[in-house]
């Protein structure tokens, strides 16, 4: 990967850890409860999506994000005396697009977080999947309005948890009436870039803690070790 391509990439894997940040934050300036804070300490995994939206007539969604994983801390670590009992993952990213059927119209962008209550859940980031929802929803955004919601998986084995988001509205307008596919795929040029080789970058090698973090990623992990 040319030095210049692979140093923008970077760049795109420190905003994006600041806009996780932001999200995290604003969560609990919201006090958002069940949708994520409560849900931080126990669940095994957490997906932050950054998405725009734009439609007249066929909605189009498309985007990118990342999935960190929740991992058991060293037996070790364990050990010694104020060392937590569990860590997260490096991060692995993915890419994100949809079209919908249906009444939509106009333009937003959308940052969001979702708590992934189970191993099987975060897993699913490891292959292509096909998430599927029907619903009615409106959103004006000034900068970080919060608009908490729900997605289902349908297709294959259904998501054993009842899986919470918590968004922010980043802008536009936007009214929509429709059924969706959000297709997720893993990024392997994000990856790539991220830990240095294709070999390096195996997306199970990333969740399992195969692979040290970028460094960006301190400031999301202590937001949430809050």
């Amino acid at each position: 990967m040319a030095t210049e391509a692979r140093t923008n990439l970077l760049k795109r894997v420190e905003a994006d850890v600041e806009r996780a940040v932001q999200i995290i934050e604003k969560a609990r300036a919201e006090n958002a409860g069940d949708t994520v804070v409560s849900a931080i300490p126990t669940c095994q995994g957490l997906a932050f999506l950054f998405v725009s939206k734009l439609g007249l007539g066929v909605g189009m969604d498309s985007g990118h994000g990342f999935v960190i994983k929740r991992r058991p801390a060293d037996e070790a670590d364990e050990a010694k005396e104020g060392k937590p009992e569990s860590s997260w993952s490096a991060p692995l990213f993915f890419q994100v697009s949809s079209t919908g059927f249906g009444l939509t119209v106009g333009y937003t962008e959308m940052d969001s977080v979702v708590v992934l209550e189970t191993t099987q859940s975060v897993n699913r980031f490891l292959e292509k999947q096909i998430e599927m929802g029907a619903g009615a929803t409106a959103t004006l955004g000034p900068l970080g309005e919060a608009l908490p919601g729900n997605m289902q998986v349908l297709g294959g084995d259904p998501m054993a948890d009842k899986t919470r988001i918590f968004s922010l509205v980043s802008g536009g307008l936007q009214l929509d009436l429709s059924i969706k596919g959000l297709v997720t795929e893993v990024w392997p040029l994000l990856n790539e870039a991220a830990y240095g080789s294709r070999q390096a970058a195996k997306p199970h090698g990333i969740l399992n803690g195969d692979v040290d973090p970028p460094a960006c990623m301190q400031q999301l992990y202590a937001a949430l070790a809050q």
